[in-house]
């Protein structure tokens, strides 16, 4: 839901660490990274920051695995036509860090007695449970919970986010996943609970980058308009499957599909089917549907 293989990833630098307790089967995992955002024909004289950061506590034992994060990003700086330069300096960034108030004029808009957090922020609580069983089986389930204010952050747009289930061995030598994406409590409580997924005030383009959602592409792709009222077809249910196996000990396949089930809607898919002609040399064959724009494609790949 915040990070995917959706768009190019981005310039970063950042710390990542671990810290075990006494207990070696429980740690936390955290990191923090700046990163940075391109010039395009929005952000022309100076593109925004990214700033993010994460914290886990794991929990592994022999059968059962357990993790719960937080994890929160934020767009801040550079300067857009309307803005103009947006704050940028340490001090800001300080802001930024904890999701304190910025300047008034950034949001005409907003109550006197509370303006909107300096740049465009949000993230996700992240949940997720393993079983490992006989044989390598194993059952996994998780829920990220998308978050863009406070009120999110404490769940006040309910389930909304993303529901996994994937098996793993339960069919020999392949890997089962169901997904069910939820964003239908975004507008659920306005003003209060008035949500764009994705999209941001100061920062048109949203939460973006070479133009592609960096998140979840069937949430509010790419809107620049100036208003948050919500058109009633973003708000999305999803379900999405995946299947990948073998068909033999040089043949590998992989089956994906996702449908939004809210509206009537086609099935977007991907069959992909890789041959090992020999260990360096692999052929891979692919055909697609997507947003009802058929696709066909073969491509060799060498591994030295």
């Amino acid at each position: 839901m915040l990070i995917s293989k959706n768009a190019q990833p981005m310039p970063k630098i950042g710390l990542v660490g671990n810290y075990k307790l006494k207990n070696k089967d429980i740690y936390f995992s955290y990191g923090m990274a700046h990163g940075f955002f391109r010039k395009n024909a929005f952000y022309t004289e100076s593109a925004p920051y990214l700033h993010e950061k994460f914290v886990y506590l794991h929990i592994n034992k022999k059968v059962h695995k357990f993790s719960f994060g937080f994890v929160h990003d934020a767009m801040w700086g550079g300067a857009t036509p309307k803005l103009g330069r947006l704050p940028s300096s340490f001090k800001d960034f300080l802001k930024v860090m904890i999701s304190a108030d910025g300047p008034p004029e950034l949001c005409p808009d907003c109550p006197d007695y509370h303006q909107n957090s300096l740049g465009n922020h949000l993230g996700i609580w992240d949940f997720y449970y393993e079983k490992t069983k006989i044989n390598n089986q194993k059952l996994k389930f998780y829920y990220q919970h998308f978050f863009e204010d406070t009120s999110g952050l404490r769940f006040s747009n309910k389930t909304d986010g993303l529901w996994g289930i994937e098996l793993v061995n339960y069919i020999k030598d392949t890997t089962l996943l169901f997904e069910y994406m939820d964003t239908s409590n975004a507008y659920d409580n306005p003003p209060y609970q008035r949500d764009r997924y994705y999209w941001n005030y100061q920062y048109r383009l949203g939460w973006s980058y070479q133009g592609n959602i960096i998140g979840n592409p069937y949430v509010n792709a790419n809107r620049v308009d100036d208003t948050n009222l919500i058109d009633l077809k973003e708000l999305t249910q999803l379900f999405h499957f995946g299947v990948v196996g073998k068909l033999n000990s040089n043949i590998d396949y992989t089956v994906l599909g996702s449908r939004r089930i809210n509206i009537h809607d086609n099935i977007d898919y991907k069959i992909s089917l890789t041959r090992k002609i020999n260990t360096n040399l692999h052929l891979r064959v692919e055909t697609m549907n997507m947003k009802a724009k058929k696709g066909l494609s073969a491509g060799l790949t060498y591994i030295f």
